[in-house]
């Protein structure tokens, strides 16, 4: 790699650009673990992204390039121009990260300061694995690393490539504290339903912060791994930024997928627990489908996302028909799930997509407004990047999750984040149990 790095820079002009232009560098690896690659790494700037599907994962260390854009700037990331690298070998360039649920009225908690308003990196080195295979990737950006190339070849000099998985223990947790707590959480949900009684709002997700405090530093890369291992089906991603802290989750909920201009969209709502046995899962399921409650809350999300796929393609649909297709079955909860798709009228950034599509009534409300200021009012903590849209760019395709399911790690101390649907039927109790229920795998993997 040190070689093709040279190489790369020493043929690059000095004559100044207006565009910089990016180039990706691979190769191919016999297979390694991804996140035992990353748990080795010296660099404070990491991230780590897998899809639901498994076509792809990466881990990722340092900063090739940033961009920070407001939610509504339209996409001004410099797409290389022309590129001999075929996207089958060591995948595409992409950018990843996310941005915060929304700006609060007063100051955003400490905890985030290392997490900006709107943060999108495209890594030094990437760990890339897709149908079995493995590349080692360097991404560059040719005119201004020209004059860095020795920073860049000592950085290579301490990336490690380890021979074997590493351990994935964590030490014993010692403290835990609700925020807001029992009593807390049912004033807060009785102020929403009379709310709801008098017409003002039609639900209000309010979100919940456990926060737990461990022996030792808990290592975010190990807590990932064993998040993973309890979490199939789920989108599952680190983001880290020059800081000790790194926010990390096990998303279920694509916001969306773009390719080309074909868009995918869902819409996820109401939660009961999975059965301990068959008949006991199936009593759950028909539960499920059958609540008035659960389906009046999955009906606004439907709502939400069918105007914006109105404003946003010339045509589009609902895919799913009967019950069993809109079931979405997880390993400890399953949901309600309605999906979209379309084909994207020009002119709409995935930027501009996000922006438009978040927050759906699934972490935010009806009407989005007064939910959103009902929420600010309400709870006692900043959500920062939780239940916001996270994932990456690039030129030909993009996808986003919603960072549900997720936590942030800082030093001996965990912050997990989950939610519930407050609609006219809702009780406390209720709620702080369904809450439970999707914090399940998280505590699990904590031990």
């Amino acid at each position: 790699m040190a070689e093709h790095i040279q190489a790369a820079l020493s043929s690059v002009s000095t004559v100044e650009t207006l565009a910089p232009e990016l180039q990706r560098l691979v190769v191919e690896l016999p297979p390694i673990d991804s996140l035992a690659w990353l748990q080795v790494q010296a660099a404070t700037d990491r991230m780590y992204w897998s899809d639901r599907e498994g076509v792809f994962e990466t881990a990722g260390i340092g900063v090739a390039d940033l961009i920070e854009p407001s939610h509504h700037d339209s996409d001004n990331t410099p797409w290389p121009s022309r590129s001999n690298h075929d996207p089958a070998e060591g995948g595409s360039m992409r950018y990843f990260g996310g941005h915060r649920f929304c700006n609060r009225s007063g100051n955003a908690d400490q905890l985030w300061s290392d997490f900006a308003t709107c943060r999108f990196v495209l890594p030094r080195f990437e760990l890339y694995r897709a149908d079995e295979r493995c590349w080692f990737v360097c991404n560059l950006r040719l005119q201004a690393d020209h004059e860095h190339c020795a920073e860049i070849l000592n950085a290579l000099s301490v990336v490690v490539f380890p021979d074997a998985q590493q351990p994935s223990d964590l030490s014993p947790m010692i403290d835990r504290t609700d925020l807001p707590d029992r009593a807390g959480w049912e004033s807060t949900v009785h102020h929403v339903l009379r709310a709801v009684k008098d017409g003002s709002l039609s639900k209000v997700v309010l979100a919940r912060r456990s926060d737990l405090l461990f022996e030792r530093t808990v290592d975010p890369v190990r807590l990932l791994r064993r998040l993973k291992d309890r979490s199939v089906d789920c989108f599952h991603f680190l983001f880290q930024f020059d800081s000790p802290a790194a926010f990390v989750g096990a998303s279920p909920e694509r916001l969306f997928r773009r390719s080309g201009r074909r868009i995918e969209s869902e819409a996820v709502a109401g939660t009961r627990p999975r059965g301990a046995t068959a008949d006991e899962d199936l009593q759950m399921e028909q539960e499920l489908i059958n609540s008035r409650k659960d389906i009046i809350e999955h009906r606004f999300v439907v709502e939400d996302i069918s105007r914006v796929m109105t404003h946003l393609c010339s045509e589009w649909q609902t895919l799913d028909h009967d019950d069993t297709d809109s079931l979405m079955k997880l390993a400890r909860v399953q949901h309600l799930i309605t999906r979209l798709e379309g084909q994207l009228d020009n002119g709409r950034s995935d930027m501009d997509i996000a922006s438009m599509l978040h927050p759906t009534s699934a972490v935010g409300g009806v009407p989005t407004e007064n939910a959103l200021r009902m929420i600010d009012e309400l709870e006692p903590f900043d959500r920062g990047w939780y239940a916001a849209p996270v994932g990456w760019l690039s030129r030909d395709s993009a996808e986003f999750a919603v960072a549900i399911r997720s936590g942030l790690v800082a030093g001996r101390a965990v912050h997990l984040y989950s939610g519930a649907g407050i609609v006219d039927g809702s009780s406390a109790e209720d709620e702080w149990r369904e809450i439970d229920s999707k914090l399940a795998n998280f505590l699990a993997a904590l031990g």
